[in-house]
């Protein structure tokens, strides 16, 4: 799928942010390998809130790169911690965690019982014990 992507962004002249090798390398630094895995995503497909602003840094960068944006020469550091901080902020937690609890029953019903089984860890981590009848089934 990787290949399919730089390819049709090559042959339709678009930019291209490589998200999988962005976070293949943040996963060498933080881990030692660069084997995906629950830092980044909260199952197969979505990123986590840390991944989504790993993704949107990429692309401020990209913009950067092609001259579309120009910020201040200080704009990484505290300008992606600022606004970090202002969004994070705005997440209630109970819903946050509601969205993870319905991910887990997804997974549950997929037969997925240790992603399932992470997903509730992060629904407890979010908001404590919060236990609905599906998330009971895969202690």
């Amino acid at each position: 799928m990787r290949e399919i992507v730089t390819e049709f962004a090559r042959d339709q002249g678009a930019w291209l942010i490589d998200y999988v090798d962005i976070l293949e390398r943040r996963t060498q630094e933080i881990k030692g390998y660069p084997i995906l895995g629950a830092e980044f995503f909260l199952d197969h497909v979505h990123p986590t809130i840390e991944g989504h602003k790993i993704l949107a840094v990429a692309l401020i960068e990209k913009l950067i790169e092609q001259g579309i944006v120009q910020p201040d020469t200080q704009w990484k550091e505290q300008t992606v911690a600022k606004v970090s901080a202002t969004i994070e902020g705005r997440i209630d937690r109970e819903t946050h965690g509601e969205a993870l609890a319905n991910l887990a029953r997804v997974l549950l019903w997929a037969g997925k019982f240790e992603d399932a089984a992470r997903s509730a860890k992060r629904v407890q981590k979010t908001i404590g014990n919060f236990r609905p009848r599906l998330l009971l089934e895969i202690r």
